[in-house]
């Protein structure tokens, strides 16, 4: 989850709400099932973007990051079963 070129206070910022947002994902029924490995690859992705975009709460990102697996999970379920 970490990158170089990233300030320290990012890094903690990220791995905060990493865990936070994981805590709630492992019990979502939404995403219930689906490969732990490629979620959490999704959830570090999405929260890195929503902090490049200049977003500092730790609420707000992990809010939006667990709204985007979610949405991503289900438009695969739709492309699955078309």
């Amino acid at each position: 989850m970490l990158r170089y070129g990233v300030g320290a206070d990012v890094q903690i910022l990220a791995s905060e709400v990493f865990n936070r947002s994981w805590q709630f994902i492992e019990t979502d029924p939404v995403l219930a099932g689906e490969d732990r490995q490629q979620l959490q690859e999704q959830l570090a992705k999405v929260i890195l973007e929503v902090m490049s975009a200049g977003e500092r709460n730790l609420w707000v990102i992990a809010n939006r990051a667990i709204g985007a697996l979610r949405e991503q999970q289900a438009a695969k379920r739709v492309e699955e079963a078309a």
